[in-house]
């Protein structure tokens, strides 16, 4: 029998099947907030904004002139919330809800209910809600890739995995299975801007768009799907950005050229004539754009990606260290690092002193001019007791060459760079600047908090 009542007169369920049994109804919210508590309030938010749905009732048995939930319990939390936010207990959520509260809403007062004569006849129908399948008999929950449609529908933006799907599928005339392709893997891959240079694309405004030739990027698509489909691979395997740089590389073994772009660099040099060259990876107009600050560093990036790396790699290469060092500096500088490693640095050379007094050793000299080198700088952020970058998969990933056995990735950097007789090959700057400079540069300016 459907109904409507008063929320005064629905008592959330003790015994909600959500959560162990306990006494009663204040003990039930209690638990329901402690548990669900952003999500309480997400909830409250929508229900404040949009109402509940109609075509879902909730589900209660009469205790007389009240009425137990039997499912709907956390929707109902939410409403007597709205109404009396001294039930919650946690201060900062509470306030949320108070805040909430000072915006024009209408809070929802009589619930559409439907009624059963007890609860041994609720159970089937609250069991398909949220069993799942049940062989066809409950709700089918829709695959990430449903998921993504309904986004879709919803807003008008498909995601750039879906995106790709419907690409390749329009290309090549052929179905791909997205319920076998994992779509959140797709995702992740793309996320990543070296991945997306090796398929060929790019994301613009939330479009994907080709940075080659349509069908290369198709036929390149095509196959990271094919690996995908073929192996399973999971979102896990493709997580990291080193993950992700080692995947494809295994699948391509070079990027696929692409025109390049002129800087917003004005020079009385005819560009037209002159940068006609093609390359993988290299500084680009965009690593230009998204550098905000106005210091040297920008400069270094505006003149760099004028120069094609293949013709000037003697310059190109220790212009790529000395790039990484000044803007890890720069970053470091603004937000007060510098001062804690000169500091750092001081309190070592007392400390030291102290011992060769007693030991009747001269003393060392406190430099008062000195500032830390690259390799300081490095060995500074990836320690996690300097809490300079919390994401650890960065720190892993600048762990894994900075600090080499018996040497070091800036010590063997400085003596190619420094030895008059070692020539860079024609490769090396777009190899460093893939393999290494770009992250490098990313964590540096994205990572360190």
């Amino acid at each position: 029998m459907k109904k409507t009542i008063n929320y005064k007169n629905l008592i959330i369920n003790p015994q909600n099947y959500r959560f162990d049994p306990v006494e009663n109804q204040e003990e039930a919210i209690d638990l329901m907030i402690k548990e669900k508590g952003k999500e309480m309030f997400n909830l409250a938010k929508h229900i404040a904004q949009k109402g509940l749905d109609g075509g879902k009732n909730v589900r209660v048995v009469s205790l007389g002139k009240q009425y137990l939930i039997l499912d709907g319990n956390r929707r109902i939390t939410a409403i007597k919330s709205l109404h009396n936010p001294d039930l919650i207990k946690d201060q900062e959520l509470k306030g949320k809800f108070l805040n909430l509260l000072k915006e024009k809403i209408n809070i929802v007062q009589n619930i559409d209910c439907f009624v059963y004569d007890n609860e041994e006849d609720a159970l089937e129908w609250i069991g398909l809600d949220h069993t799942g399948k049940n062989d066809g008999i409950g709700q089918d929950k829709w695959d990430y890739a449903a998921q993504e449609r309904f986004k879709n529908k919803v807003s008008g933006n498909l995601s750039p995995a879906l995106q790709c799907v419907d690409f390749v599928q329009d290309s090549l005339n052929k179905k791909i299975n997205t319920k076998d392709l994992k779509i959140s893997t797709v995702n992740r891959i793309i996320s990543n801007p070296l991945a997306r240079s090796y398929l060929g694309i790019d994301i613009k405004a939330g479009k994907i768009v080709c940075t080659c030739d349509e069908n290369e990027a198709v036929s390149r698509i095509d196959k990271l799907f094919d690996k995908i489909l073929l192996e399973g691979v999971n979102v896990s395997e493709v997580y990291t950005t080193i993950k992700i740089n080692d995947f494809m590389e295994e699948i391509f073994e070079t990027i696929p050229n692409s025109s390049f772009q002129k800087p917003l660099l004005s020079s009385p040099v005819d560009t037209k004539k002159k940068k006609t060259f093609k390359q993988s990876d290299w500084i680009s107009d965009k690593d230009y754009k998204e550098y905000l600050e106005e210091n040297k560093i920008k400069i270094m990036l505006k003149e760099m990606c004028l120069l094609d790396p293949k013709k000037n790699s003697c310059v190109l290469m220790p212009a790529v260290r000395i790039l990484l060092e000044l803007s890890l500096y720069n970053k470091l500088e603004v937000k007060g690092y510098i001062g804690k490693i000169i500091s750092d640095y001081n309190n070592s050379v007392s400390e030291k002193n102290l011992v060769r007094i007693k030991d009747n050793k001269p003393v060392i000299e406190i430099r008062k001019d000195w500032s830390p080198s690259f390799q300081i700088m490095l060995n500074y952020i990836v320690d996690e007791g300097n809490k300079v970058i919390s994401d650890p998969q960065s720190r892993v990933f600048l762990n894994k060459f900075i600090k080499k056995e018996g040497s070091s990735f800036v010590k063997d950097l400085n003596m190619s760079i420094h030895n008059i007789h070692e020539i860079p090959d024609e490769n090396d700057p777009e190899n460093f600047w893939r393999k290494y400079g770009r992250s490098i540069f990313n964590i540096i300016n994205e990572k360190i908090k």
